[in-house]
C-alpha cells in the first residue's frame, strides 16, 4: 500500500483548475497501469492479485470540522467517479461528542443526496460513491455504523493510557506503555 498526499482546494478561485489537476493526476496513474499490462506478457505476481503499482483505489477526503462546504460535495462526485471515496473528518477534537454525532448525520445526509445540497444551473446531478466497510470489519475494529464517517483527532502530544477496561473494550489490553493523542489548551 502507497499513499498519496495532495494538497486541498484551500482557497484557491479557480476550482475548475484545481479539480482538472486532481483528475488528470488520477487518470495518468491509471494509464501508467494499463499500459504495463498490455505491453507485457509475463504479468507479476502482485498485478494478478490486482496490487497494480501506480493507481489509486480509494480518496481518504478530509472534511473541516464543523462545516462541509458545496465545493466539498462537487468535489466528492467528481472524484468518486474514478475511485472509491473514504470520508474522514479531521480535527475532531474541536467538536463535542453530541456535536460529532450530529455532524455525522449531517454529512451523511449530504452525501446520500448532494444535489438537495448543491444547486446550479450548469451542474449535472451528482452521486458520490461512498467505500462500504464490510460489517465484520468494522465489528472487528469495534467501530459501529452511527461512528462513520471516521473522525481523526490529531496532535503529537500524548498522555498515558491508564484505564485497563477501556484498554480490554479496544482489545489492546497487552500493550506495553499504551498512550493516546490529546489537545492542551490554555484554558485547561
Amino acid at each position: 500500500m502507497s499513499l498519496q498526499d495532495v494538497p486541498g482546494w484551500g482557497d484557491d478561485i479557480n476550482l475548475v483548475r484545481y479539480l482538472r489537476i486532481i483528475t488528470a493526476f488520477l487518470l495518468e496513474q491509471r494509464s501508467k497501469d494499463y499500459a504495463k499490462l498490455a505491453g507485457s506478457r509475463a504479468m507479476d505476481e502482485a498485478a494478478m492479485c490486482g496490487q497494480l503499482q501506480h493507481s489509486i483505489t480509494a480518496c481518504l477526503y478530509f472534511i473541516p470540522p464543523h462545516r462541509m462546504k458545496k465545493i466539498d460535495l462537487i468535489l466528492m462526485a467528481a472524484i468518486s467517479q474514478l475511485v472509491t471515496v473514504i470520508p474522514v473528518i479531521g480535527k475532531a477534537d474541536s467538536m463535542t461528542e453530541a456535536e460529532l454525532a450530529k455532524y455525522r448525520s449531517e454529512v451523511l445526509k449530504m452525501l446520500a443526496n448532494p444535489n438537495k445540497f448543491v444547486s446550479a444551473r450548469n451542474l449535472p446531478q451528482l452521486q458520490v460513491s461512498l467505500f462500504s466497510f464490510a460489517e465484520s470489519i468494522l465489528a472487528d475494529l469495534g467501530i459501529e455504523k452511527q461512528q462513520l464517517p471516521v473522525a481523526i483527532v490529531t496532535s503529537r502530544d500524548t498522555e498515558p493510557v491508564t484505564d485497563a477496561a477501556f484498554l480490554a473494550s479496544i482489545g489492546l489490553e497487552g500493550i506495553t506503555n499504551p498512550v493516546q493523542p490529546v489537545r492542551r489548551y490554555k484554558w485547561g
